[in-house]
């Protein structure tokens, strides 16, 4: 064989000619990405060879007028849609009680990370599930003035969703002792009689 040729073209554009290379029997051209701008729809080619006599061969037959063609799909650019919700399953208090976040993610979701952000900075929290997941909070990161959560989902092609961030406020533990007032106690005790004490205690301090 003398010569190859992949002659090409955007789809709707003039056909170029490319020179292939051998390796024994098997000759290959390639048309760089460069030379293949964004939108494209697709590739026309067909490929002409040429022997030593001069003999031509093109494939398909029908050259420029039919083609082969090889479509050009747009990169996956778009970020797979999640969602979080925080279920306070107990009454919480500082280290205490519990919170579960549910996931939800579109079907091409690959891959969930939690995040979670609290009074000491952001920590990843274990996921359960193969979606929809859940994340329990351990309850030592329940800590007040409360809690954030956020969920961040990639699909295959590396493209990276975010959820809303979803809150629990968390109240302080109360330290704030009762305030007790002793009522006023009548002069002296007749004996025999039981003694009544009354006193108004309050806790309205605190949380």
């Amino acid at each position: 064989m003398a010569s190859a040729e992949l002659v090409w073209a955007l789809d709707g554009g003039v056909f170029r000619v490319r020179d292939m290379l051998a390796d024994g029997d098997t000759w290959t051209g390639t048309v760089e990405a460069g030379f293949i701008p964004a939108g494209t729809g697709r590739v026309n080619y067909y490929l002409r060879a040429t022997d030593a006599a001069g003999n031509v061969a093109v494939l398909p037959v029908e050259g420029e007028a039919a083609p082969f063609f090889r479509p050009v799909e747009a990169p996956d650019v778009t970020p797979p849609a999640v969602q979080v919700s925080l279920n306070v399953m107990a009454p919480i208090t500082e280290g205490q009680g519990g919170v579960q976040a549910m996931i939800m993610a579109d079907a091409d979701a690959v891959e969930v990370d939690v995040f979670l952000v609290n009074a000491d900075g952001e920590v990843a929290l274990a996921i359960d599930g193969m979606g929809p997941w859940t994340a329990d909070v351990p309850a030592g990161l329940i800590t007040p003035p409360g809690i954030t959560v956020r969920v961040v989902a990639r699909d295959a092609a590396g493209n990276a969703g975010e959820s809303d961030i979803e809150a629990v406020v968390v109240p302080a533990p109360d330290v704030e002792a009762p305030d007790v007032l002793l009522a006023e106690v009548g002069d002296g005790q007749l004996e025999g009689e039981g003694v009544t004490v009354s006193a108004e205690i309050t806790d309205n301090r605190g949380v």
